[in-house]
């Protein structure tokens, strides 16, 4: 496969990547000002079913996986209303510490 081919397949990747996530954490909020651990749990699971089905690295999902396996156990367990910036910092912290990547940082 040619540069440009991947280039533009890793872009695209990406692109549908950012969209799913960001409307994932819109409907999942409705406008809440926080999430409860079962809302952050399903929006985990989503974003890694994503991940797997789309991430041009798929060797890194795996470690991406993990830790956001951890949370979601981590917020299960404390059974606390989760705030959707706090949420969000935390699995931008994972994906920049797995994958390095500046594209994957949502706002």
């Amino acid at each position: 496969m040619s540069m440009n081919l991947c280039y533009i397949y890793l872009m695209n990747s990406i692109v549908r990547f950012v969209f799913i996530f960001l409307a994932l954490c819109h409907l999942e909020t409705n406008g809440q000002s926080t999430l409860n651990a079962q809302e952050a749990s399903q929006i985990i699971d989503l974003l890694s079913d994503e991940m797997r089905k789309n991430y041009l690295y798929p060797e890194k999902v795996v470690g991406i996986e993990t830790r956001l396996k951890a949370i979601k156990q981590a917020w299960s367990t404390k059974n606390t209303e989760v705030n959707p910036n706090d949420f969000l910092q935390e699995v931008n912290a994972v994906l920049m510490s797995e994958t390095r990547d500046q594209h994957l940082k949502f706002y």
